[in-house]
């Protein structure tokens, strides 16, 4: 297989033949660019797909767009389950769908944005939870795979942008209600209220859910003996209980030609957590330790989002952004330790706060002239992370955990400039130069304030052309960041055995953001009225200063510390299909996505994949349309393979990983009464597919360490939905 050890000459063979493409090869004509007239139908999930195939075909940069109708058809009341079916999105773990990964990269390498923000949240590695986010509430989903100048730097596996429900093209409203029962864990219930409306000069939306969903998220553990006798086992039982409360509403002033839009918002989740643990001994039925823990958490987000936008000097469009965040993260764990008599031996309690603001503010001004568009930018954003915690064991106060004792501060100025040039109808090229200078001061509670500070130079540029009224061809190449976690920025060192079995814990203020070149090669075709389609693309992204987790040997003690150690890449295949059966009603659907992706080991020296990615990820579905009766029929099947990670250990051993496969298989029925009235049933994860993990120690002279094996059961979900529209 080819591996390109740089991109930059493929970036600025790029750049050439942009612009090579639209001074020689192509006249430039007067005609606008020709769109295709999206199908009408009475079938909703078919006219959903098509507006999301148009919003597709008209942007520049490779975007893979998904409709509020498609998410939504099979119930999931929370948008991780609902992007499952995604063309490259999957989650580590079958009851997991907080933090997306995107191509099987790890989930540092996925940017999240929410109407093209970052939403603040208690994650330090900022990746954005979306088990939060009620898919109730989204519009719809685009999954960006070229970044442009105007976006933030982050993203070099791809950007999720979440676009909430704001339309407020005519008046209209809704109320959305839906109950079902999660095997194991409990009943799970929402409901949404949509309004949107016009008073004189004033337009408005408003959206409100209230929603309970529930998971579960054990696990069972078992170590085993070189000759295969059991060791110990660990059984892991929990269920999360999650009562949310969210409202988004937005405000739009008409000015005559200025225009000022307010858009606050308000999302509050309790999760409760109950867990129970034992420690098994060897017979796998005695339990030697068992462990009881409540855990209740609260995540408290709100602010506002204001624009400002007008004509200036008559040739320039203006546009001023004001973005005001604040959270908090509230964590009481109440846990009980019982001995193997069942006496009660220990009682601790924990209590962990996280406080997040973020401020940015924006200014950007435009102008179009010919078949030229130009954008010039600048930005400037502050956010804060404070971190505290304490604790307590059987009443008596304890030490507490310093190292999630911090404040911390990252503050980020950038300037773009963006061009979109169609020299002709069938031709459009992208291309811009942001800059984006990053200083992060970090101080946490005993320990000396470390600060690092870094200026970025990020091309980015994008060709579209429509070689045929169906068929599309795209390219794109763009130089993105991954900045490190803002716990891993910390002096202080945690205090373990500091051997290398149990080494001492160590932030690094000294390590630099990961810098990623990334290419994208795209065929589209498009089915008559955009009734369905077919596209493939190619990627490849070339990691450099990638950042690791080493031991390092610091005055005799060995310390465990992210540095940049190593390069690397990852690389794949992206195939999607929609395509109807002729005039049957039925439409066939799926996509493919294939990776392969290497990294040279720091400890090592060994070149082997990157952790916990996949060789491949599958998605299946089916449609049916029965016209007569407004009734469609849906179902998706989604299957990751089995694959095996290799490591070789720092003591001349190595450690084999097995992750056995997964699949998912879910069902929906939707049926319109009328234009006012729908009602829809679903049945979600009905294979119930464990996840399933099988890791293998061998000593340096390859002779059997240890061995372990792990399983986390699913559970199934059913739902019932009514939907009536005004």
């Amino acid at each position: 297989m080819l591996k390109l050890k740089s991109l930059r000459p493929a970036a600025g063979c790029l750049l050439l033949f942009a612009g090579y493409a639209g001074a020689e090869a192509l006249p430039v004509t007067d005609a606008p660019r020709a769109l295709e007239p999206v199908l009408v139908t009475d079938d909703v999930i078919t006219q959903d797909a098509a507006r999301a195939l148009a919003q597709r075909q008209n942007s520049v940069n490779a975007t893979v767009v998904i409709g509020r109708e498609q998410l939504a058809q099979f119930g999931d009341l929370a948008l991780g389950d609902a992007l499952r079916r995604i063309a490259g999105v999957s989650f580590p773990n079958p009851n997991r769908a907080r933090e997306p990964r995107l191509r099987g990269a790890s989930r540092e390498y996925t940017q999240t944005l929410v109407d093209g923000r970052r939403l603040l949240d208690g994650s330090s590695d900022r990746s954005t939870e979306l088990d939060r986010i009620p898919v109730s509430l989204v519009e719809r989903v685009e999954i960006i795979r070229t970044p442009t100048a105007g976006m933030d730097g982050q993203g070099a596996a791809g950007t999720i942008n979440v676009v909430l429900r704001r339309d407020i093209e005519q008046p209209a409203g809704s109320v959305q209600f839906s109950l079902g029962h999660h095997e194991g864990q409990g009943n799970i219930a929402s409901t949404t209220v949509n309004q949107v409306g016009q008073v004189d000069r004033l337009s408005y939306a408003l959206a409100v859910n209230l929603q309970r969903n529930r998971r579960g998220e054990g696990s069972d553990s078992y170590d085993y003996r070189p000759n295969g006798d059991p060791k110990s086992a660990s059984l892991d039982r929990n269920g999360r209980r999650l009562d949310q409360v969210n409202v988004t509403p937005r405000l739009i002033f008409n000015l005559d030609q200025r225009e000022l839009t307010l858009s606050p918002y308000y999302l509050r989740t309790r999760e409760d957590r109950h867990s129970v643990g034992d420690k098994v001994a060897a017979d796998l039925v005695t339990v030697n330790e068992r462990s009881v823990e409540d855990r209740e958490r609260i995540r408290e987000f709100w602010g506002s989002h204001v624009q400002w936008q007008q004509p200036l000097a008559a040739v320039w469009d203006l546009d001023l952004q004001l973005d005001l965040q604040q959270g908090k993260e509230d964590t009481e764990r109440n846990g009980v330790r019982y001995n193997a008599s069942g006496a009660i031996d220990q009682r601790d309690r924990r209590d962990a706060r996280i406080d997040l603001a973020r401020y940015q503010a924006s200014a950007s001004v435009g102008r179009q002239w010919a078949r030229h568009q130009l954008q010039l930018g600048t930005l400037w954003s502050q956010e804060r992370r404070e971190e505290d915690n304490a604790e307590t064991r059987n009443g008596a106060p304890r030490p507490p955990n310093a190292s999630r004792q911090m404040d911390v501060r990252e503050d980020i100025l950038a300037a773009w400039a963006e061009s979109t040039w169609q020299p002709q109808s069938a031709l459009r090229v992208n291309y811009g130069l942001r800059m984006e200078r990053g200083e992060t001061q970090s101080t946490p509670v005993g320990a000396r304030t470390s600060k690092q500070d870094a200026t970025e130079l990020l091309p980015s540029a994008s060709v579209a052309y429509r070689f045929h009224p169906q068929w599309e061809a795209r390219a794109g190449v763009a130089r993105t960041l991954r900045r490190s976690d803002l716990r891993d920025l910390s002096t202080l060192v945690e205090q373990k055995s500091g051997t290398i079995a149990k080494p001492d814990k160590s932030g690094n203020p000294d390590v630099k953001p990961e810098r990623i070149w990334g290419v994208d090669l795209g065929l589209d075709h498009y089915l008559s009225q955009l009734g369905g389609h077919v596209g493939i693309n190619l990627f490849h992204r070339d990691v450099e200063d990638r950042i690791e987790t080493m031991l390092v040997d610091t005055n005799g003690r060995w310390v465990s510390k992210p540095v940049n150690a190593s390069e690397g890449y990852f690389q794949g295949v992206e195939l999607e299909a929609r395509v109807p059966v002729g005039d049957t009603g039925l439409t066939t659907w799926g996509n493919a996505t294939f990776m392969r992706s290497r990294v040279k080991d720091p400890m090592t020296s060994e070149r082997r994949r990157f952790s916990d990615q996949p060789d491949a990820l599958y998605n299946v579905g089916l449609d049916y349309f029965i016209a007569p009766m407004n009734l469609t029929l849906g179902t998706h099947y989604h299957y990751i393979p089995s694959y095996n990670t290799k490591v070789m250990l720092a003591d001349g051993g190595r450690r084999d990983l097995r992750e056995e496969s997964l699949n998912r298989l879910d069902f929906s029925a939707r049926y319109a009464a009328s234009r006012q009235f729908e009602i829809s049933a679903q049945a979600l994860n009905v294979t119930r597919r464990a996840g399933r993990s099988h890791s293998t120690v061998f000593k340096p002279d390859m002779s059997l360490d240890s061995s372990n094996f792990s399983d986390a059961p699913s559970a199934r979900a059913y739902q019932v939905a009514a939907v009536y529209h005004w």
